[in-house]
């Protein structure tokens, strides 16, 4: 054994102490803490990895030489781990299992909710959480109110421990010692001279009171729309196959008879009259094969999950076979749902003016002897309206001229001719009697295919309302392509079959549409306006009834249109139901008060039972009886005599227990 001698005179005695290296001894480095109270007057002497201590008794006498063992009672404890895990048996162990348990289920609802993007309750929860909103609201809040508490109160339980420990290992100044008081009673600590720990209350004080709302947002069941992607296909009107088939006379039927069918003649009118009323900001509708628009049908055939049966509007068809898919496997429960589509569309670019006379078109009007002798007053008038020479009439169209026979002093009529200029169409009005207003009029019209943004408030056909958007920009169709073919016999079918003997429709819609918006006199350019939008949207009108006979099956084509004959359609389905849903920033902040508050209470009691060796019985230090009990053992009231507050917040106390006594708050000797 490696011993060093040291001679130590003190007055006439003279002894010889031999020291033991501390290697021999202890030989992993002690844990020193701040010790609980001072040393006994001696010397404690740190050199060249060695400790000597000089105890006054080591000087009394002369002595042998002899080897002293260094320890010492404040010499802190070597970590072991069996040990340390053994501590955590107890209310340790409760108060970090207890947070691990919340912060495990906040975290992991989190997670499954962020993984699925979504969690739907099925169609009948989901109603009665509607139908009950309050009542859910209540039991949501009480649960988060529950979890919320009894995070705190494991938060406020592990502090107190930890009080409880620091006193008994060392202790703690008075200020200290009210401050941890009042921070695991989750109070304010203001005060100037601890301002750091009043930042800290106040971040806890906040910490614990939003985790209600925390848990109430993460936990409560609330309406949501699921976003679900959808493709589908449609009649392109722009494929060259159909230019030829029309060539052809493959096409006459749909193209040049399907609209003056009686399902489609009364929305040739309705349809110009709707656009012109919302032209007006007055709400309006139109209906097409059982189908509720918005104001127009800019040309579309409406998509829709199931096939739309075509035997009452197209005779010896069936159904339009449905081509709308969504890209998941399955769609959620839901309460309502809506979709938009991107799809083709069809319109015009049109303008209209007047002119001083008919050319190039010709009017004769003649008067004819009643035939139907004492049937009619007056005498009857027959009116005719022929192109001109100079105009070339589209193939296979009426449109060379309109005659009209008519009843009354004077002759009420509204007739058109039409002619064709390459990818253009001209339209020449004539008018009288009543409708004088419009005078003779010529409109200039392009037809155009056209991209549509189509919204449906509901994937179900019999109650969705469809509202279109035509995007700006429209392709020019083909010169004669059907689409155009249609719009301008759709409009001469119309202007024909609304004139009666004393009226025409569309010139009593005018009219009227007039007088409500400028009362008695007329403006010629809103007379203009009102038939620009009265004619695109009539020419709207024709695309869809066009692609709804072109799309039927056992029409044009036995089962449906040609995939190489259609054009592609996307869109997104917004399911409405109740669940949970994942919205990222919003959703990972409400966790973020309760991880704090769970952090902060595992760390502290990890440290409070990494410093514990025995069991200190139950003292609470918010606890008013136990405190007055603690300072009444340990005479603490002197702390306060002849000194101020803030003199005696600077005392050190600890806490001293033993066998069959009470805890004892006692200060610490300076």
């Amino acid at each position: 054994m490696n011993r060093i001698t040291q001679r130590i005179s003190d007055s006439d005695i003279v002894s010889e102490i031999s020291i033991e290296p501390a290697s021999a001894v202890h030989k992993q480095r002690p844990l020193w803490p701040r010790p609980a109270f001072p040393f006994h007057p001696a010397a404690l002497d740190f050199g060249r990895g060695y400790y000597r201590r000089l105890n006054s008794r080591s000087v009394v006498g002369t002595f042998p030489e002899t080897v002293i063992p260094i320890s010492s009672p404040c010499a802190s404890r070597r970590f072991e781990m069996p040990a340390f895990f053994f501590r955590l048996v107890g209310w340790p162990a409760f108060i970090i299992l207890g947070q691990l348990i919340l912060l495990v289920g906040a975290w992991g609802f989190f997670a499954f909710v962020q993984r699925r993007q979504f969690v739907s309750l099925s169609e009948d929860k989901a109603e009665l959480v509607t139908d009950n909103s309050h009542r859910v609201t209540l039991v949501f809040t009480l649960i988060s109110t529950f979890l919320a508490t009894w995070s705190s109160f494991l938060f406020s339980w592990g502090v107190r421990q930890w009080i409880s420990i620091r006193l008994h290992h060392g202790g703690m100044s008075l200020g200290e010692f009210t401050t941890s008081v009042k921070i695991s009673s989750l109070s304010l600590v203001l005060q100037h001279r601890q301002l750091t720990w009043s930042v800290v209350s106040i971040a806890l004080l906040i910490l614990t009171g939003v985790q209600t709302s925390g848990w109430s947002t993460l936990l409560t069941p609330s309406p949501i729309s699921i976003p679900s992607t959808m493709t589908g296909t449609e009649l392109a009107l722009s494929s060259p196959m159909l230019r030829q088939m029309q060539s052809s006379g493959a096409l006459d039927y749909c193209v040049f008879q399907s609209n003056a069918i009686p399902s489609f003649s009364v929305g040739r009118t309705e349809s110009g009259y709707a656009a012109a009323k919302d032209a007006m900001a007055f709400p309006a509708t139109l209906t097409m094969m059982d189908e509720t628009f918005n104001v127009e049908t800019a040309g579309i055939l409406p998509l829709f999950f199931s096939d739309t049966n075509t035997t009452l509007f197209f005779n010896g068809t069936t159904v339009i076979p449905t081509t709308l898919k969504p890209t998941i496997d399955q769609l959620p429960h839901s309460l309502s749902s809506n979709f938009t589509m991107t799809q083709q569309g069809f319109s015009t670019d049109i303008d209209c003016e007047f002119l001083n006379s008919t050319n190039p078109a010709s009017l004769t009007t003649d008067t004819v002897k009643d035939w139907n002798s004492g049937a009619q007053d007056g005498t009857i008038t027959f009116s005719q309206l022929t192109a001109g020479s100079d105009c070339t009439v589209p193939a296979n169209t009426n449109l060379s001229s309109m005659s009209a026979y008519t009843s009354g002093e004077q002759a009420n009529y509204i007739l058109m001719v039409g002619c064709q200029a390459g990818e253009n169409y001209t339209l020449i009005f004539q008018s009288s009697g009543t409708y004088d207003f419009l005078k003779t009029m010529v409109c200039t019209l392009t037809p155009q295919i056209t991209t549509v943004d189509v919204s449906y408030s509901d994937s179900d056909p019999f109650f969705a309302t469809i509202n279109t958007n035509t995007r700006d920009g429209g392709v020019t169709e083909v010169e004669g392509g059907p689409a155009g073919l249609a719009a301008i016999t759709t409009i001469a079918n119309m202007v024909s079959s609304s004139q009666g003997i004393t009226s025409n429709i569309i010139g009593d819609e005018l009219a009227s549409l007039l007088q409500e918006s400028e009362g008695d006199g007329f403006e010629d350019d809103d007379v203009l306006g009102f038939m620009q939008i009265y004619i695109d949207t009539v020419a709207e009108y024709s695309g869809s009834v066009l692609r709804a006979c072109l799309s039927a099956q056992n029409e044009v084509f036995a089962s449906g249109v040609p995939s190489n004959m259609t054009i592609t359609s996307n869109g997104i389905l917004l399911t409405q139901t109740v669940g949970w849903q994942h919205t990222s920033f919003e959703t990972f902040i409400v966790l973020i008060p309760g991880t704090v508050i769970a952090v902060l209470t595992i760390i502290i009691v990890l440290l409070a039972v990494e410093e514990r060796s025995k069991n200190f019985g139950n003292f609470n230090p918010t606890d008013p009886m136990h405190l007055l009990s603690a300072a009444a053992s340990g005479d603490l009231h002197d702390v306060f005599i002849g000194k101020r507050m803030g003199s005696a917040e600077n005392t050190r106390i600890f806490m001293e227990s033993s066998p069959g006594r009470r805890p004892a708050l006692i200060m610490q000797d300076v």
